[in-house]
């Protein structure tokens, strides 16, 4: 499995969190929501986020608190989380919630597979996600705020989820500095300065894990909160910058986005919109949606890569990577 292939879908490819819920631990949630709904009546917002937190009750498995983010242990324990729960506290404050996450929609045990091409609507919330990102403190110690997947390439449909990856120097611990950003995005300073153009920027769950070795930080804007502030759901990625989950994706994407790339991104999105089909009319699961994508991407991959040997060597021409606004930097030609 290819976690940063294509990084919002990646996301659908998990079990389902399927244990019998605890007497007790039921008990003290409702308890527990009852508490928040009388003290928040007509703070809509505030009840969604409480109510999130409320059914983070039911988890078994150890977590870490910072701040109002809840992190768990492992990406695992994060996709049974999530899976399980999340849509249902989104849901739980009104029947109309319900059908909020429509990109996540349960269907036959399986999840609504519901591509789009919004680019322009991406883009402006990438920016605004950005400078609300570069108001927290530490932020400074960062290299960069790089988007990653489908979303950050032009006329390539995508789940409706922004993936941005922040890359850190090596001598900054990726946990830590995951950690430390949940605490500073829960502090009410920062939340009264973003709240005029995020209208409700939070990241109430994430993971602190690895993958290939490798340490990988990840918090989450949930479909909820993104649609109540009229903005995209996102996933933020922590990676050293040099580790190879960071610059596999930046030269993916990278690729995609030069008129190298075009053959491949066209042939990507027309696997894409056939697996649609396929998973729309009971003809595929949601696993075998991403299953279905795995030639083309190993494909985009190999390319890339090589494009990127060829880039060094100077071969390839000059192309703006920030034709997508807030991505990468120009690429150079080596004379």
């Amino acid at each position: 499995m290819q976690p940063f292939a294509d990084d919002s879908d990646h996301y659908d490819d998990a079990d389902t969190f399927d244990k019998n819920d605890d007497p007790a631990t039921t008990a003290t949630t409702a308890i527990a929501e009852n508490h928040f709904r009388n003290s928040f009546t007509g703070d809509r917002k505030r009840v969604i986020r409480m109510k999130f937190i409320c059914a983070l009750f039911y988890i078994k498995n150890t977590y870490r608190r910072e701040g109002s983010t809840i992190l768990l242990a492992s990406y695992s324990e994060y996709l049974r989380v999530r899976d399980s729960r999340l849509r249902q506290a989104a849901a739980a404050n009104n029947a109309a919630d319900a059908d909020v996450d429509a990109n996540t929609k349960k269907k036959d045990g399986g999840y609504e597979i519901h591509l789009e091409s919004n680019y322009p609507k991406w883009k402006s919330d990438v920016a605004i996600f950005k400078k609300a990102l570069r108001q927290l403190p530490s932020s400074e110690s960062w290299h960069a705020i790089e988007w990653i997947g489908s979303t950050a390439i032009p006329k390539l449909v995508a789940k409706p989820v922004i993936d941005l990856m922040i890359t850190l120097p090596e001598s900054i611990n990726v946990k830590e500095a995951t950690a430390l950003v949940a605490r500073e995005a829960s502090d009410p300073q920062w939340i009264h300065d973003t709240e005029e153009y995020t209208n409700g920027f939070q990241v109430p769950i994430g993971f602190l894990g690895e993958f290939n070795g490798q340490d990988w930080g990840f918090l989450q804007f949930p479909a909820y909160a993104a649609e109540m502030a009229n903005l995209t759901e996102c996933n933020l990625h922590f990676f050293h910058r040099s580790d190879s989950n960071a610059t596999s994706k930046i030269i993916m994407r990278n690729y995609l986005l030069s008129s190298d790339g075009v053959t491949l991104k066209n042939e990507y999105a027309s696997v894409k919109k056939n697996l649609e089909v396929d998973f729309r009319e009971g003809r595929l699961s949601a696993k075998d949606y991403n299953k279905g994508k795995n030639g083309v991407i190993q494909d985009i991959m190999r390319e890339s890569h090589q494009w990127q040997l060829d880039k060094d060597k100077g071969i390839v021409e000059n192309v703006d990577c920030c034709s997508g606004g807030g991505c990468g930097s120009w690429l150079k030609k080596k004379l």
